[in-house]
């Protein structure tokens, strides 16, 4: 009877204690959302309590930051690097303690991270997103679109090599250098009427991204097309008499890289007047074997003809090839449509 009254009283002891823990802990979590809320005012506390000023349902930002007094839109730049999965917003004036004293509001579970150092707040997202801002009542809004929320179509553009993968080299000049220069002005082209592509570039400058980062992009953002731009050269690398124009494909595939490729031959060789030799299986290149979206490899011209050398070093002939390029993708954007 004794041991009976004993295990009762244990359970009603042991009762107690976990409904006191439970109100303990809730009045923790209220304690320390009240705490929190008192640090608020304004736009933070309608934030924090997940309602915005206007009421329940209206759009609230991502990402809220409060602005130095007098600062607008036009005195901060939001930029993205795609290929590190970073956003970095410029606000002039601030100092590396400013997010110290000022509001800072993020509502996603895709930024994995921030830092703040001299104006430039670095933030860490967990795969590439399209940012798009605007300054209201001194805060700067962010949101965060995944490619295909914003674009009809997407493209992936590598300038091939880069960095201490110099491709080839004649007479000084560099294949990486001239593969950045023909992106570089067709990036100029697609800035101005991309026609609601969204383009991503694996570099813009003179950096080596690897194959796997480069090929994840054109994965990431779903791209619908792959175009990797190269000079050419014959096969034992001597000066010759071959030129022309070439596009790879991977033959193996049925994506309809095929097409793509005719497009870009026909496209880029007309637009240069070179020779268009046609294209080409390309399933032993590493890049056009393991990408999944539609790829195919561009070779403007020979490096190892003297004379088309002297052409490919030229920015006229550079352009000539960025436009031949930009009227292909146009092309190639408008089959996919339909």
């Amino acid at each position: 009877m004794e041991r009976r009254i004993l295990i009762v009283s244990t359970a009603s002891l042991l009762a107690m204690l976990m409904a006191a823990l439970a109100a303990l802990t809730h009045f923790s979590a209220i304690h320390s959302r009240e705490a929190k809320r008192e640090q608020m005012e304004g736009l933070q506390l309608y934030a924090f309590y997940g309602l915005s000023q206007e009421g329940v349902g209206v759009h609230r930002p991502q990402l809220s930051v409060k602005l130095p007094q007098g600062l607008g839109k036009e005195g901060v730049t939001v930029e993205n690097d795609y290929m590190g999965h970073l956003i970095a917003i410029r606000i002039p004036g601030a100092k590396e303690d400013y997010l110290g004293g000022n509001a800072l509001l993020a509502r996603t579970d895709h930024i994995k991270g921030m830092r703040m150092e001299d104006g430039l707040i670095e933030v860490a997202m967990d795969a590439v997103y399209e940012a798009e801002s605007k300054v209201e009542n001194g805060y700067l809004h962010v949101d965060f679109y995944r490619p295909w929320q914003v674009y009809d179509k997407i493209l992936v553009i590598d300038a091939g090599h880069g960095g201490s993968a110099f491709g080839d080299v004649k007479q000084k000049l560099m294949e990486k250098d001239l593969n950045l220069s023909i992106v570089l002005e067709l990036k100029s082209l697609l800035d101005e009427g991309g026609e609601g592509i969204g383009v991503y570039y694996t570099r813009t400058e003179d950096k080596n991204p690897s194959y796997e980062e480069r090929i994840r992009l054109a994965e990431e953002v779903r791209a619908d097309f792959f175009l990797t731009i190269h000079s050419n050269s014959s096969a034992d690398g001597q000066m010759s008499e071959e030129n022309g124009t070439e596009v790879m494909y991977d033959e193996a595939k049925g994506d309809g890289s095929q097409q793509l490729a005719g497009i870009c031959l026909e496209e880029v060789s007309k637009a240069l007047g070179s020779k268009a030799n046609g294209v080409f299986p390309g399933n032993r290149d590493y890049l056009l074997r393991s990408s999944k979206v539609p790829t195919v490899s561009i070779e403007v011209g020979y490096m190892t003809n003297q004379e088309e050398l002297q052409k490919l070093a030229s920015s006229t002939y550079q352009r000539q090839a960025a436009q031949g390029i930009y009227n292909a993708i146009l092309r190639a954007a408008g089959a996919v449509r339909q």
